[in-house]
């Protein structure tokens, strides 16, 4: 945790992981800085009983040993139930008292939703920021849920990310280096090769995979945060080195049009070749942009009943990822997620398994070989 603080990390986002561990163990740390040094998020899932919402939340004040949440999210609306204990459950009512108290800024939730279900929750007016994922390799468990259009960009969270900003929120991009590609792991794929081949000539000289999903995501106007989510204090290095590489302007801090463009065109030089390595490796991998434009056209989330449990865009995301990107590793471990449900959808009381990562691996019927070969 120190090194966080020694390299200057002024965003730090806890959860209530391990029975509230994280917070416990940061509480420590954070009493041997100053208040106004750090800007803190944490987050408390929204339960059907608000009052035991209500203890859960204090219970991360006493844990952290602070006054004041800087940020706070309502952690996971990741299907419409969890959404309506928000919204007319009373958890968000909660909320609001604290945050009139003083005791609360902002309230925002996070999600691994599909992107309808984020849109409704951003259209609610009743949230100031969102922690979403949206990444260079697409937008994890959102990836495939958005509405049919012909632009390839709008697969997933895209279209999220322009609602929040239109609203005036905030926009924190949660895991983009493993969620987003398990692009901390050493090993070399045909995407960090790409990325390295085709920024080695550049101003910049050559970048890995990280480096270029932060820049890829520094890019986009609207964006605010991205988490680092370090194992080691060397991992902030790549963060550190990416962050050097930006124009000095910062949209950040001028939110003009004309800053928003200059940051881009700034980031072009670097950018516009490893963008068009990456298509070319897709093509020759026989992603083409038919393909790539029109993949998850039609095809149901695992929340929606004609799906019957199975999550077809997530396992298209998982073969895009795995063909298209190379990222093999991490498309088995994704996969692996799928095939936990189907062990676990009756003792989690849903047919599409657990909530984070939703669906079964393939259509009901050949559950059994597919969890037997995995």
């Amino acid at each position: 945790m120190m090194p966080m603080f020694q390299r200057n990390a002024d965003v730090l986002e806890l959860r209530r992981y391990m029975g509230g561990r994280s917070e416990r163990d940061f509480g420590v740390v954070l009493k041997q800085h100053a208040r106004d040094s750090f800007i803190l998020q944490t987050k408390v899932a929204p339960l059907a009983d608000p009052e035991e919402f209500r203890a859960k939340l204090e219970a991360s004040f006493e844990r952290l040993q602070i006054e004041k949440i800087d940020l706070f999210a309502f952690h996971g609306l990741n299907n419409a139930e969890q959404l309506a204990m928000v919204l007319q459950g009373g958890c968000l009512e909660i909320a609001q008292e604290l945050q009139a108290q003083g005791r609360i800024g902002a309230i925002g939730f996070s999600t691994h939703a599909p992107t309808p279900l984020i849109m409704e929750a951003i259209e609610s007016g009743a949230f100031e920021y969102v922690n979403l994922h949206y990444h260079v390799i697409g937008s994890y468990t959102s990836t495939g849920t958005a509405a049919a259009v012909s632009d390839a960009r709008y697969n997933g969270n895209l279209a999220a990310v322009e609602a929040a900003e239109k609203r005036g929120m905030g926009v924190f991009i949660i895991s983009p280096f493993d969620k987003g590609g398990k692009l901390f792991d050493t090993a070399p794929t045909p995407f960090s090769e790409a990325v390295a081949r085709a920024s080695a000539g550049g101003q910049s000289g050559a970048l890995n995979a990280m480096h270029y999903a932060a820049l890829w995501l520094w890019r986009r106007p609207g964006i605010h945060t991205i988490s680092v989510g370090a194992r080691t204090p060397t991992d902030f290095d790549n963060h550190v080195a990416a962050a050097q590489l930006l124009p000095s302007t910062d949209p950040s801090t001028d939110p003009s049009t004309e800053a928003s463009t200059e940051l881009e065109g700034g980031l072009a030089p670097i950018l516009d070749p490893i963008d068009q390595a990456v298509a070319e490796l897709q093509t020759a991998a026989g992603l083409d942009d038919e393909w790539l434009a029109s993949w998850w056209h039609g095809l149901p989330s695992a929340l929606e009943p004609e799906a019957a449990g199975a999550n077809l865009p997530h396992l298209l995301f998982i073969y895009n990822c795995m063909v298209g990107w190379g990222l093999e590793a991490y498309s088995k471990d994704r996969f692996r997620s799928l095939v936990w449900n189907v062990g676990n959808n009756e003792r989690l009381g849903v047919v599409s398994g657990d909530h984070w990562t939703p669906g079964l691996p393939v259509v009901h019927g050949e559950m059994a070989s597919a969890s037997a070969s995995s």
